[in-house]
């Protein structure tokens, strides 16, 4: 069993990505522009983001 099974079926606590790209693109992302582009155009809202993400309990 690969490492990923194996500590998935251990009952371990997993965090995965929250479909930050479709999010991105309901928050204004343009089509056919790079999500990395945000971090420097626009650096607020991969903020609200991720703070969106802490606020439903990710880690």
């Amino acid at each position: 069993m690969n490492k990923f099974l194996e500590r998935l079926n251990s009952g371990e606590i997993l965090v995965a990505d929250g479909a930050t790209g479709s999010n991105l693109q309901k928050m204004g992302l343009k089509p056919g522009k790079p999500p990395e582009d945000l971090i420097i155009d626009d650096p607020d809202t991969i903020l609200k983001l991720a703070s969106s993400f802490a606020e439903a309990g990710a880690d």
